[in-house]
């Protein structure tokens, strides 16, 4: 005999409680749908922490806008596609952020025009430099093959003996460390290219 935890519940019965401003309607749906969400996020951005975080953001942005809940409409649907867009959303603002880091790894993106502006520029370079010196010496290799000589994720993999999978593990990792050292600098800064290297695909 299946236990009730086993029982699907009526996912649109439940979201017209929600939307009704029943918080327990939406713990109920949380417990079902998260476990299969979290996994569906985790396979799109490749990171549990953060996959677990999109989530829960989806949530509480169920709860926040409540009132405009489509009663009617599949909520398991509705859940996956709210999951589906904010990890996209999350994919292309890494994406550029990662192409800031690397052309920070080429050139500083800081056009000195005084001396606060040179100071700031040397401070970023020494940041940088600190913040590749403590990467793995893989992942340092990656970013040096992908930065300075402008190979592919592929050609990369060659070079090491490593599979194109180990190269975007790699480099991934090596960005999120990077992404962290460099977060001072991100705001208020010009950039003015945020591309990688010609050719690196």
């Amino acid at each position: 005999m299946p236990s009730s935890a086993d029982i699907p519940p009526d996912d649109v019965v439940l979201a017209a409680r929600v939307r009704e401003g029943d918080g327990a309607a939406l713990e109920a749906l949380f417990r079902w749908h998260a476990p299969a969400l979290s996994a569906y996020a985790e396979r799109l951005l490749g990171d549990t922490w953060t996959a677990d975080s999109v989530v829960q953001d989806v949530f509480v942005r169920v709860w926040l806008g409540r009132r405009d809940l489509h009663v009617g409409v599949s909520p398991r649907a509705l859940l996956f596609r709210a999951v589906r867009n904010r990890a996209f959303d999350l994919l292309k603002q890494q994406r550029a952020e990662d192409r800031w880091v690397l052309r920070a790894a080429v050139e500083p993106p800081i056009q000195p025009r005084n001396q606060l502006d040179q100071l700031e520029a040397r401070e970023l370079k020494a940041a940088l430099r600190q913040a590749m010196a403590e990467l793995p010496p893989r992942a340092r290799e990656v970013i040096d093959l992908r930065v300075n000589e402008g190979l592919s994720h592929r050609e990369i993999a060659e070079v090491m003996g490593i599979s194109v999978k180990g190269v975007e593990g790699h480099r991934a990792r090596a960005l999120a460390h990077l992404r962290r050292a460099l977060e001072p600098w991100r705001d208020g800064v010009h950039v003015p290219a945020l591309d990688d290297p010609p050719g690196a695909a």
